[in-house]
């Protein structure tokens, strides 16, 4: 072996699979492409390797299977998306010239044996796989390792002999025997009955193999022998099917030497070019880095790799001319927008420069010096707002400053017209849009995904920013086009479009935070979890992180014997859940939850508050998604105020620190119960929409009915109240019976018996979730009554866990998506209204279901009932929507 070369050997198929199903969101939407690149570049620079092969099974009967006909009978269909995204990474392997051994018949854990065996000798060999077959292979003599992915620690683990030693108790020798006797099911390898990894691991403490184990099988404790003796036939098939030492399996390398597998020989501008056009930007950045650094990719190269179009760009019909640039003036611009019925306009990320086109192959740059141009430009976008298509329209708005209203039309946002084609696809860029909806390659070099439109290399951003202008026409066109053909357009035009400038005063706007008294919780929090630290402390009997999971497991299991219940690959699990579940029984469980809880307050809503606020105005200003969730509903970022705590102390504390200005009030309008009618109302049930029109308590009314007394019986008591508030919640939600069980903290079955007493009484919901799911299955998406569409590709999944998934996700969207859009409507609504008042009144954030708005005193009443009208008059709908409209001088006050 030679010491100084190394060999990295990377098991394709498993890093795909592992990422495809990781990685997976609701959608059905994976990243498993540039997770694949990205462990690639990181096993890369871990190993330092000069040698590459990527090893990939084939599709088909492999030898196993003709000599063993249920050898992984049992395993699921591979999805389609699957092996289209295994087929896309063989295409970009293949344009770097990596090296990618596949052989009809052979997995591919034999072709990495072929390998090892071949160039142990020459070579240390590095294998990247989170398989634990190919333990057996690793030999610190042989300098063979492999290398797994350890998720916690976010980084790949090398195992040696000692590794696999420490994890298995068993030195890689003896993987095979251990794995014959175990079998594996997701395989359907049999292995010997009764035998566990206990049994396994103490028989091979004492034996070498599975040979030796028989032949001294007189020798062990009956009970043990009856099962081995038994098992014999399956032993010896399941050694077989998991030992990679089986010559037959082994594949011929014939004419191969290691020389053919030198990263020297990669084309880098080419696979990175392909990587790129993959939308794989960020990876692609950091691979040219890397070949650079490594001196196998001239600079010469890698602008070859950014400016010259790729054969599949031409293929896809995108232009290779350049677009020209002109200097553009105040009244060249006012004269381009005159003439043009529709007309691009970006600002680059300084607002420095803006970049307009009327699609010709031409861009027009105005350099924003001054305020007077800034203003004379922002006059020019309000005035023409009709006629401007952009991306991220908020920044367009920003320019002018004005309240909602000022603007003559609204501006078309290519964004958000891509979120209502497919809502799985938010906060996209210019060239990610390009690609998918003109087919076309506008990315650049960035070493990152560009933030809309932005690369790393300012003297090509003038460049940059003009190519991008000018497709931002076309990718509208397309999209405008497909919107009317799919019958979105409506969706688009009357509640999505018209929200863009009210989201950007609320921007603006931003709200009042009081810095002194966030110092003050901060000061309180950290007292308190100071104290809680002590007390864990002291009844541990010694300090460790609180915040490592496996401190923490630790010290409940060996130094307070508490049971932990929930394995995982490194031990005990203490997450959230488990620990909810031991609190009433053990105290410092509970202290544990506290001090968690608080130390996310602290860290999560003080101190990144804090650093959050405006100095000029001492206020904060979040940043609103209008397309940042699946569902329509709005999300917000820098900071998150959709997750501050509402019915604890601590959150209401935090809450308290958003104040009103001075001579002003804040006022918030909140539906009450939305999604539930909603639910009433798509489902036409008689007794749900009862409860609604006779304006009961939903809640105490489902408990009555669910116990079979009157509404206003006394045997109802706050703890059925809170079960069927529980379980309304819980259909909405696609709740399982199992996890019903753990909230009411009752058996599986009763929870089950509590589900089906809800159905039986409210069949219209029945229905209506029949019908969901079916037209989901024959259309692959769902639809609100409002046009908004969520495609569900899991839906006819033929993994059933995925499939259903799918299915609770298809209600849950369906109803969540309705609420979002009537929260939408609402939000534009009470804008306009308030506006035609002239009421001194500023909407400054919507959360959840809720608007808040601040008013100066004198108008506070009034702003109350007509935003409160508005809301409640948003949309005509079989039950009464309702909302509750309250004020105070802080947001904790209401």
């Amino acid at each position: 072996m030679d010491a100084d070369k190394k060999f990295l050997i990377i098991d394709g198929y498993n890093i795909i699979y592992r990422a495809f199903f990781a990685l997976m969101n609701g959608s059905g939407k994976t990243t498993s492409v540039s997770v694949f690149f990205t462990s690639m570049l990181n096993l890369l620079k871990q190993t330092d390797a000069e040698y590459l092969a990527v090893c990939m099974d084939s599709r088909g009967d492999t030898l196993r299977k003709k000599d063993y006909a249920e050898y992984k009978a049992t395993r699921e269909k591979t999805p389609p998306k699957l092996h289209e995204e295994t087929d896309e990474i063989r295409y970009l392997l293949s344009s770097f010239g990596i090296p990618v051994i596949s052989e009809v018949g052979y997995e591919a854990d034999d072709l990495i044996c072929s390998l090892q065996s071949k160039y142990c000798n020459d070579a240390k060999i590095y294998i990247a796989s989170g398989d634990k077959d190919l333990l057996q292979l690793v030999s610190n003599d042989k300098g063979v390792f492999q290398l797994r992915c350890d998720a916690k620690e976010d980084r790949w683990v090398i195992y040696d002999d000692e590794k696999v030693i420490e994890r298995y108790g068993l030195p890689p020798t003896k993987i095979a025997s251990y794995l014959a006797l175990l079998g594996d099911s997701s395989d359907n390898v049999p292995g010997v009955a009764g035998i566990g990894e206990k049994s396994a691991r103490e028989l091979l403490s004492s034996y070498e193999s599975i040979d030796d184990i028989y032949k001294n099988i007189e020798a062990l404790k009956p009970a043990i022998r009856k099962k081995i003796e038994s098992g014999r036939n399956d032993a010896y098939a399941s050694l077989k099917l998991v030992s990679l030492s089986e010559d037959e399996y082994r594949y011929d390398l014939q004419g191969d030497c290691l020389d053919d597998y030198s990263i020297g020989k990669i084309n880098a501008a080419s696979g990175i070019s392909a990587l790129e056009e993959a939308g794989c930007i960020r990876v692609a950045g950091q691979m040219r880095k890397y070949m650079r650094d490594k001196g196998l990719m001239k600079e010469s190269d890698a602008k070859n790799s950014i400016s010259s179009p790729s054969k599949a760009q031409n293929r896809n019909g995108a232009s290779d001319k350049g677009i020209t640039s002109e200097t553009a003036s105040i009244p060249s611009v006012e004269a381009l927008i005159e003439k043009s019925d529709k007309i691009s306009v970006i600002l680059d990320k300084t607002a420095a420069n803006a970049f307009l086109s009327v699609g010709n192959g031409k861009s027009s740059v105005l350099q924003i010096t001054d305020d007077e141009i800034k203003n004379k430009l922002a006059t020019l976008i309000m005035d023409n707002a009709g006629k401007i298509v952009t991306i991220n329209a908020k920044e367009l708005y920003k320019l002018n400053k004005k309240p909602y209203g000022g603007s003559k039309g609204f501006i078309d946002d290519i964004n958000v017209e891509s979120y209502i084609l497919d809502s799985t696809r938010a906060q996209e860029t210019v060239p990610s849009l390009a690609r998918t909806h003109l087919g076309e390659n506008l990315y650049r070099k960035s070493a990152q995904e560009p933030s809309l439109f932005s690369t790393d290399d300012d003297a090509d951003s003038l460049q940059t920013n003009s190519e991008y202008a000018e497709a931002i026409l076309r990718i509208h066109s397309a999209l405008h086009e497909k919107l009317e053909k799919e019958d979105l357009l409506k969706t688009y035009e009357e509640i999505e479009k018209p929200l863009i400038p009210i989201i950007s005063d609320m921007e603006l706007a931003g709200i009042y935070i009081d810095s002194n008294e966030i110092r003050k919780i901060e000061s309180k929090l950290k007292g308190e979890v100071q104290k809680l630290e002590k007390r864990i402390y002291d009844i541990v009997g010694h300090e460790f992180n609180i915040q490592s999971p496996k401190q923490l497991q630790d010290a409940l299991v060996n130094d307070m014997r508490i049971p932990l219940a929930k394995k995982t690959h490194t031990g005990f699990s203490t997450d959230q859940q488990t620990l909810e579940e031991l609190s009433n029984s053990y105290e410092i469980v509970e202290l544990i939850l506290e001090y968690k809880a608080k130390v996310k307050l602290l860290q999560t809503y003080t101190m990144s508050l804090l650093d959050e606020i405006d100095a000029s105005d001492n206020r904060l200003h979040t940043t609103f998604l209008q397309t940042g969730t699946q569902t329509g509903r709005f999300s917000s970022i820098r900071p998150n105020l959709q997750n501050i705590p509402a019915r604890t102390q601590e959150g209401n504390l935090i809450r308290g620190c958003f104040t009103a200005s001075n001579g002003c009030r804040l006022i918030s309008c909140d539906y009450s119960q939305i999604e539930l009618r909603v639910l009433a109302h798509l489902s036409k049930d008689e007794a749900l929409c009862s409860f609604f029109n006779k304006d009961l308590d939903v809640h105490r009314a489902t408990a009555a009915a669910l116990k079979g007394v009157e509404y206003d019986s006394d045997s109802i008591s706050d703890k059925d109240r809170s079960s069927a508030k529980t379980i309304n919640f819980a259909v909405i939600y696609g709740m399982s019976s199992f996890s019903l069980a753990k909230i009411l903290k009752i058996s599986v079955k009763n929870a089950q018996k509590f589900i089906d007493s809800y159905f039986d009484l409210f069949k219209g919901v029945v229905e209506l979730k029949k019908q969901i799911i079916g037209t989901a299955k024959e259309k692959g998406y769902i639809i609100t009554e409002f046009g908004r569409k969520r495609y569900l590709d899991d839906i006819v999944n033929p993994n059933r866990i995925l499939m259903q998934k799918a299915e609770r996700q298809a209600l849950n969207s369906t109803i969540q998506g309705e609420a979002a859009d009537i929260m939408k409507i609402a939000i534009r609504k009470a804008a306009d209204a308030v506006k035609a008042d002239n009421l001194n009144v500023r909407i400054l954030l919507t959360v959840h279901d809720e608007i808040i708005s601040e008013a100066t005193e004198d108008c506070v009443e009034d702003a109350k009932a007509l935003i409160k009208a508005e809301m409640e008059n948003a949309v005509k709908f079989s039950v009464p929507l309702k909302a509750n409209a309250s004020d105070g001088k802080t947001w904790g006050e209401l």
